[in-house]
């Protein structure tokens, strides 16, 4: 079964990709978006761009943006990041 924040996740991706050319995104302006808090909203993001599918910029003007093109994105690449069994599957299929 995949966790609730493996679907926010998703979700949250969709939502940057969809507003990917209007900028970057500040968690304050998510979180109202999304229903969910600035602070799942920063967990999330941070395991997001540690795995480079988010990208983040600090200071005025800055937030967050997906990251690179987003036809190369998938729902696997962003619940592989939350979801053990699918790491393990990804590195065993390598």
């Amino acid at each position: 079964m995949i966790s609730k924040k493996t679907i926010h996740a998703i979700e949250l991706c969709v939502y940057l990709a969809g507003r990917r050319h209007a900028g970057y995104v500040t968690t304050t302006e998510l979180s109202p978006q999304l229903d969910l808090s600035v602070s799942y909203l920063e967990n999330i993001l941070k395991a997001l761009k540690n795995h480079h599918i988010v990208m983040a910029m600090k200071g005025p003007g800055g937030g967050y943006m997906i990251q690179g093109d987003t036809s190369l994105i998938s729902m696997w690449d962003i619940a592989s990041v939350f979801e053990q069994t699918f790491r393990e599957e990804r590195s065993t299929d390598e």
